[in-house]
């Protein structure tokens, strides 16, 4: 992205290829953590871009690729939830 004042977007750490169900819930709340934060750059970013957030396909990318990384997390979230009740 083309905005040298303002700070670089949050780290969200990878986990492996099917770390999602080998992750305990404290290390998953870590990345719901890491994800919020990253959404609230894109949607701060975002409201400081007002007048055009589409010329910045950098920005567009970022944007795109946090709320499907939420989308997978909510749904990794719902199936450990699942799992849970299944386990009591």
């Amino acid at each position: 992205m083309r905005h040298p004042r303002l700070p670089s977007p949050p780290i969200v750490r990878r986990l492996s290829e099917g770390a999602a169900r080998r992750v305990g819930p404290g290390r998953w709340e870590a990345v719901e953590h890491q994800l919020e934060e990253a959404l609230c750059y894109a949607q701060a970013f975002g409201e400081q871009r007002k007048r055009r957030p589409a010329s910045d396909p950098a920005f567009m990318n970022l944007r795109r690729t946090v709320a499907e990384l939420d989308r997978y997390a909510r749904a990794v979230r719902v199936v450990m939830t699942v799992e849970e009740r299944d386990e009591v």
